[in-house]
């Protein structure tokens, strides 16, 4: 009987063998749809060169891909980004307060970011420099994200602190 069983196994292994080797198919209608199918669809068809397989274990390395793209040697790490200009503590001339800000990556082109002037979002931007204008004197807390299109924070920059100063008369005070 247990032979029996050791038949059956190796009868459907064998039987399972070809439904792993099956063949792939590219067909392209008249409209450019491709489909890829396991139907030959004529009989000059010929089946799709597949990369094999790499099956990994719990155990198992992934190996790294070997590439020579610009990207891939560049150096990984979390995303910078930040403000810098006008630095944290700063006094800046009342009327308009001109930022800059920097980042280790390039910034892709339909991302946006965000200005917070003292908590409160101004209109997105898709540059590294602003001017705010008409910033009346006073203190300010100053901090700028990095968006995706549809909002989704990507980075943040530190939180600075600034001061606009009272506009001076032409004789020189306040």
């Amino acid at each position: 009987m247990r032979s029996n069983s050791t038949l059956l196994l190796i009868v459907l292994a064998l039987a399972i063998t070809p439904l792993a080797a099956q063949e792939i198919y590219r067909v392209v209608d008249e409209h450019g749809n491709v489909t890829y199918t396991d139907q030959k669809p004529d009989e000059e068809a010929d089946p799709l060169e597949l990369p094999e397989l790499n099956v990994l274990g719990d155990d198992d390395e992934a190996p790294l891909p070997e590439t020579d793209t610009e990207a891939q040697q560049e150096p990984s790490g979390p995303l910078g980004f930040e403000i810098v200009s006008p630095a944290d503590g700063d006094v800046v001339e009342a009327g308009s307060v001109h930022v800059e800000m920097d980042s280790n990556v390039a910034i892709p082109p339909t991302a946006r970011i965000v200005l917070f002037l003292n908590g409160q979002p101004q209109e997105p931007i898709r540059t590294m420099d602003i001017t705010l204008d008409q910033v009346p004197p006073g203190p300010y807390q100053l901090r700028a994200e990095l968006q995706t299109p549809e909002g989704r924070q990507l980075a943040e920059t530190d939180t600075i602190r600034i001061e606009v100063s009272t506009p001076e008369d032409d004789d020189g005070t306040p």
